[in-house]
């Protein structure tokens, strides 16, 4: 099991693939439309990088005309690799090769 400072690690400024996907959520999402958040000190306080059993992905929380947004921005390969490891582990095959196939979205 990976302790909090290993993980932090993984998704700090000092991780190449959670550096570069910051770097891509700057560019394609407007993040200066922050949501009502306490912001106080910190203009970045609604951007980060997380991470999930599927894969790592940055996301900010934004608003556009008064709705409150969560977008996310990951890696397209290794989403589809890591959806597909879920679906292995959870029996979601079905699910996963609609997906592929677009039949779902």
């Amino acid at each position: 099991m990976k302790t909090n400072k290993q993980i932090e690690g993984e998704l700090g400024p000092d991780n190449k693939e959670a550096r570069n996907l910051m770097n891509v959520l700057h560019r394609v999402v407007d993040t200066s439309q922050n949501s009502k958040l306490d912001l106080d000190d910190d203009m970045f306080a609604n951007t980060g990088v997380g991470r999930d059993p599927v894969s790592k992905y940055s996301y900010a929380e934004i608003e556009v005309e008064g709705k409150e947004y969560f977008v996310q921005v990951r890696d397209k390969k290794s989403f589809y690799k890591g959806i597909k490891s879920v679906a292995r582990n959870h029996n979601l095959s079905d699910l996963y090769i609609a997906n592929q196939t677009g039949s779902i979205h």
